[in-house]
Parts: C-alpha cells; sequence; structure tokens
C-alpha cells in the first residue's frame, strides 16, 4: 500500500522508493531519510519546484526524475549517488550549478543534464567513471566543468553545442574521445589531448570555429591527421612544440 506525506507526495509501502510528487508542487523540497530511490519521472514537469534537498542514503535518481524542473537553480549530490539516471535533469532551465560530494561514485546516464540552457558549473567527482552520451549536450551556459581523472571515454556527444565552453582538461585517463564530443562548442579555443587518447572519433570537434590550437603528444601528430583530425592540420601542435 502507498504511503503519502503532508505534501502529497507518493512513496512505496516501505518508504524507501520516492514514486510521484504532486505536478502542482510549489516551494523546496527535503527527500525523507530513509528514501533510496527517485523513481522514473518523480518530478517530471514539477515546475513550481524550487529547490530539492537530496538526502544522503539516495543511491538512484532514475531516469526523468528532474526532466523539466524549470525553476531549479542548484543541485547537490550526495555521495551515496549509486546512479543518476537517463534524461534526470534535462531541461531544468534555470539550473545554474552541479555540485557533487567528493566522494561520491555515480554513474551518469545519458542526456542526465542536456539541455540545461543556464547550467554555467559542474564539478564531477574524481569517483565518476562514466558520463553517458549527451550527458551536457546543448548546455549553451556551460563554461566551468572539471572532469574526473577515472573516466576512460568521452562519449558521443558529451559536450554538443556547449557554446560558452571556451577551455577543458582531459584527464589522463582518457583514452578514446568519440564522435562529437565537442560538436559546434564555438567558443573553444584550445584542447590538448593527454597520452592515452589511442581514438578519436568523426566530427569530434566539428563547427569550434574558434579553436585554434590543438596539442597532441609527441610523435603523435602524423597519426592524428591522417585519422579524425585531419582537417585540422594548420592548428595541430605537438607537447614540445606549443
Amino acid at each position: 500500500m502507498a504511503y503519502f506525506d503532508k505534501y502529497g507526495v507518493e512513496f512505496s509501502d516501505d518508504r524507501k522508493t520516492l514514486v510521484k510528487c504532486p505536478k502542482e508542487f510549489q516551494g523546496e523540497y527535503i527527500i525523507p531519510t530513509g528514501t533510496e530511490m527517485i523513481e522514473i519521472g518523480a518530478f517530471g514537469w514539477c515546475i513550481g519546484l524550487t529547490k530539492i534537498h537530496i538526502t544522503d542514503g539516495v543511491r538512484v535518481i532514475g531516469n526523468n526524475a528532474f526532466t523539466c524542473c524549470r525553476s531549479i537553480q542548484k543541485i547537490v549530490i550526495p555521495h551515496s549517488i549509486e546512479i543518476i539516471g537517463y534524461q534526470a535533469f534535462e531541461f531544468c532551465t534555470a539550473l545554474e550549478s552541479v555540485d557533487m560530494h567528493i566522494d561520491c561514485q555515480a554513474k551518469i546516464a545519458g542526456m542526465a543534464f542536456a539541455d540545461c540552457t543556464r547550467l554555467e558549473r559542474v564539478y564531477v567527482s574524481n569517483g565518476v567513471t562514466e558520463i553517458g552520451p549527451n550527458a551536457f549536450a546543448c548546455c549553451k551556459s556551460l563554461s566551468n566543468v572539471t572532469l574526473p581523472g577515472k573516466i576512460e571515454k568521452i562519449e558521443f556527444g558529451t559536450f554538443l553545442q556547449c557554446r560558452s565552453l571556451e577551455w577543458i582538461h582531459i584527464p589522463n585517463g582518457v583514452i578514446s574521445i568519440d564522435e562529437k564530443a565537442f560538436y559546434k562548442c564555438t567558443a573553444l579555443t584550445e584542447i590538448e589531448i593527454p597520452d592515452n587518447v589511442k581514438t578519436i572519433g568523426t566530427d569530434v570537434f566539428w563547427g569550434c570555429s574558434s579553436l585554434n590550437r590543438i596539442v597532441v603528444p609527441k610523435g603523435q601528430k602524423a597519426h592524428f591527421m591522417l585519422t579524425s583530425l585531419s582537417a585540422f592540420s594548420s592548428i595541430i601542435k605537438e607537447t614540445n612544440n606549443r
């Protein structure tokens, strides 16, 4: 039997899963202690939700859990989170910052923060090993991103059309950068490819109209010029030639 709190928010009978928040909810909401999962679409289209406190102990933020919550300005992810689901915060158009607890090891699914058009700053903790495709796509205000050192792959379209992104540090552990990872990042001026990167997909930097320098490891210029970066031969430099 379902349980409803005083705000009309529905929980499973054991109160471990938050099932649904009424769309007409207004103001701030604190996830109760003991909650372990925020169900698929639980807060979707709650446009009057202005602030959400995700209590430590929550393990899963389901797919579309906060889609189109257009009044939330800040998200803090506690260390207990293991999964941030597909499109979990998509179209949170007032969201300005995302901070993860330093010990958080969550897997970030595809499009988790896509189309958060006011999102300016993201801190992804070092425990994170997976960031899904298009995770930050079309975040046109995003200018400050800290990526974790443990990721091995920058997925398809991760930062697609992040038009305010001028610079980003790619961690040394990255071994592949997939197609369109930085597609149409029109403010991006320089990027350094770390030593361990073996493959770069097609159109990774397509439409990066401000890009004037791509730094690759010593001895790798010819390799990358013959593959996916052939269109950028005039701006590729090796690390000892900066």
